[in-house]
């Protein structure tokens, strides 16, 4: 009697591994279930990053101390202030050259 119920408690065993195992292959084979979940999982990521950025600009730290966001603000701005000089310069070197070719056609 005890050597069929360890029988019995090994086939439950090896249908569970079973089951298991056939969930897992049609997870697989379901492109479309997989490519919805990496979606979703994207998006959400994508959201977290928003929403972190859109703190740092309103002053108000989503679930992070002050002084990250703060050095987050300063580099921010750094870089704005580095992108509005270096397009302030292309802008005064076209002008340049453009009055410097006025006084070559005059």
């Amino acid at each position: 009697m005890e050597d069929s119920a360890a029988v019995r408690r090994e086939i439950e065993a090896a249908r569970a591994r079973i089951a298991d195992t056939a969930t897992a292959l049609a997870y697989r084979a379901d492109v479309k279930a997989r490519l919805n979940d990496e979606l979703a999982h994207r998006i959400a990521a994508a959201r977290q990053s928003f929403a972190a950025v859109t703190s740092s600009f309103s002053g108000e730290p989503e679930n992070e101390p002050a002084a990250p966001a703060a050095g987050r603000n300063v580099i921010i701005f750094a870089a704005g202030s580095f992108v509005a000089t270096v397009l302030l310069w292309l802008f005064l070197a076209s002008r340049r050259r453009d009055e410097s070719q006025d006084r070559d056609a005059a």
